[in-house]
């Protein structure tokens, strides 16, 4: 494959790192696989994707999009204006750049990119890495050859085009985690941007299990936002090296495997990353997250005995997350309760999903 003519891969994986991790695995397994291949991302500027894809290496053009979704009139009309007006840009910068093909991944940048290279007859490929698939790639669905998704999506039957599971694709290599006998490290995840209150409940939470006479180590991501807030509450309940702070965590698979037990936002990257690890972890989604998507990847998981959920919005959250977290570290049947959970969440692990999505899209090429 890699004496085949040169391609030229768009990649539009922009807003979240659950959009972005699995577009540049997608760029890193093609260039592994046909090392003359091109990609250039496409994103939104200040928007995540503009820090951490120059970051792996590769080229980002920028482009204005807006939310559509639960806004206003007038906030809809300049949603459309902007969509016009990138979709122009895209269209006017096709028969410039030659694309071969279009991926995309996800974010309100994926529709005028969608849309200019239908207008162009460009092949379009789209992987939705969400239980519930986003509004811009069910449109583009209607134009795309060819889309990947996860175990329990529902774009399996809202796609217009051939739908697989094939899995979400992660960059690095993650290992199945050995269930340790004694579990004595925690580690909290606040997602690719942090999460305030977990930062907060959890710091609470370790505490007072360290004062219930439970050993535990603890490394905390709190994201940059969350950073000084997280070390001051470090600081005022007097925790020491046995609890680390971090705003960004650069290698995850090291991380994983030094975990025992993981508390976590349930963004789709997150748990794929668990699946392949099969590390047992409590589960917190997002409430805000678009259609509570987060939420409906968390059940997926607990209905198998794969995880636990702990509902933030719950006036007794911080005490059931402190309970749950005590039947997984220090309870007595603690070790044949994770051995379990870790055996079920091996059940949604699909490690070869890079392989598979890029297979088939330079089949189709």
């Amino acid at each position: 494959m890699s004496s085949a003519p040169e391609k030229k891969i768009w990649i539009v994986a922009a807003g979240t790192g659950g959009h972005i991790f699995p577009g540049l695995a997608i760029a890193k397994k093609m260039q592994e696989i046909a090392p003359q291949t091109r990609i250039t991302f496409i994103g939104t500027k200040d928007r995540l994707e503009e820090k951490i894809v120059p970051k792996h290496g590769f080229e980002i053009k920028f482009l204005t999009a807006k939310q559509w979704k639960g806004k206003g009139v007038l906030a809809r009309l300049s949603s459309l204006m902007a969509l016009i007006k990138s979709t122009y840009l895209v269209w006017k910068m096709i028969p410039k750049e030659k694309p071969t093909a279009l991926i995309s991944v996800g974010g309100y940048v994926s529709m005028p990119v969608g849309i200019a290279c239908w207008l162009r007859s460009k092949p379009i490929f789209l992987l939705e890495p969400n239980i519930r698939a986003g509004i811009a790639n069910c449109v583009l669905s209607r134009f795309a050859r060819r889309a990947f998704t996860v175990m329990g999506s529902d774009a399996l039957k809202k796609f217009h085009c051939p739908t697989e599971e094939s899995g979400n694709p992660v960059l690095g290599s993650f290992n199945v985690n050995p269930i340790r006998k004694e579990a004595k490290n925690l580690l909290i995840l606040g997602g690719s941007q942090g999460a305030r209150i977990l930062c907060h409940v959890g710091l609470n939470a370790y505490n007072r299990l360290l004062n219930r006479g439970v050993k535990l180590n603890l490394f905390l991501q709190s994201g940059e936002k969350n950073l000084e807030d997280a070390l001051e509450q470090k600081k005022s309940l007097k925790l020491h090296e046995e609890c680390v702070v971090s705003s960004f965590i650069d290698d995850m698979p090291q991380k994983l495997e030094w975990a025992d037990v993981i508390i976590a936002r349930a963004g789709a990257m997150t748990l794929t990353e668990l699946s392949l690890t099969q590390v047992p972890s409590i589960l917190v989604p997002f409430p805000q997250a678009a259609d509570d998507h987060q939420r409906v990847n968390a059940k997926l998981l607990a209905a198998e005995g794969a995880a636990i959920i702990v509902d933030e919005k719950e006036k007794d959250f911080e005490k059931k997350l402190e309970d749950q977290l005590y039947l997984l570290v220090a309870a007595s049947n603690s070790y044949e309760y994770r051995k379990k959970m870790s055996e079920n969440l091996g059940t949604f692990a699909r490690p070869n999903a890079a392989q598979k999505i890029v297979s088939e899209i330079f089949a189709e090429l």
